[in-house]
């Protein structure tokens, strides 16, 4: 039942794909628009005619034959495997690098604030003492610090 819904009459005796036809008549008023407003168009080959067959492999004539060959992919198959477990490694060794420095600054991080908390704590304290307010307020108005008039 689908594949009569991708079939339409191209004559009244003739059966044709719906996609192919429309690909088709939209592709030539593309081509033709394209010449008309004298834009340069590369004619494209249809793809059937661009395909290539893949050739098969060639069966093995003898065993050795068979053999060297499964020699050779085991061998290529053992490089793939090496490179794989060599390029693991670096990625592991470069993650515990990153933890280590995103750990440590981090640390540093938390370093900071305590001071910072530290600093305020003491700017609090000296402010309490009333010969810190005094000296201040005379730094802020200009008098000297000592009076030794």
């Amino acid at each position: 039942m689908q594949a009569w819904r991708s079939i339409i009459r191209l004559d009244q005796n003739q059966l044709g794909n719906k996609s192919s036809v429309t690909h088709e008549s939209y592709l030539q008023w593309v081509i033709g628009r394209a010449t008309q407003i004298r834009i340069p168009y590369p004619t494209l080959r249809p793809l059937t005619s661009a395909t290539l067959a893949v050739p098969s492999p060639l069966p093995s004539r003898t065993m050795e034959d068979y053999h060297c060959r499964l020699h050779e992919a085991n061998l290529e198959s053992d490089a793939c495997k090496v490179k794989y477990q060599t390029s693991e490694g670096e990625k592991d060794t470069i993650m515990g690098i990153l933890e280590q420095t995103t750990w440590e600054v981090k640390e540093k991080e938390r370093k900071n604030v305590e001071l910072k908390d530290l600093l305020k704590r003491k700017d609090v304290i000296i402010d309490r003492t009333p010969e810190s307010r005094r000296r201040r307020m005379d730094f802020f108005v200009g008098a000297p610090l000592d009076s030794e008039e």
